[in-house]
């Protein structure tokens, strides 16, 4: 994995609505460019989850493309990642 800055604003605003779902999920610390080219994202509370890059920069676009559907699946990639 490569860390990155691409999409920094949206990957911050796709986890704020994640967190309106889960709020076990943390604060943004950093994210990565794995190898499906979806970001990683390391969170605050020693937790991750997953997106892809175009819901990061849907969202920097026009953050009212942003379905339900698609913050679902964001949410469901929640995971601890240290105990």
């Amino acid at each position: 994995m490569q860390k990155t800055n691409e999409n920094t604003a949206g990957v911050i605003g796709v986890i704020s609505l994640a967190r309106d779902l889960n709020q076990k999920i943390g604060t943004y610390v950093e994210h990565y460019v794995n190898e499906n080219f979806s970001y990683s994202v390391l969170l605050s509370n020693n937790c991750a989850i997953r997106m892809s890059q175009e819901i990061a920069y849907d969202y920097e676009i026009d953050p009212t493309c942003i379905t339900p559907e698609r913050i679902i699946a964001v949410v469901e990639s929640f995971r601890k990642i240290r105990e």
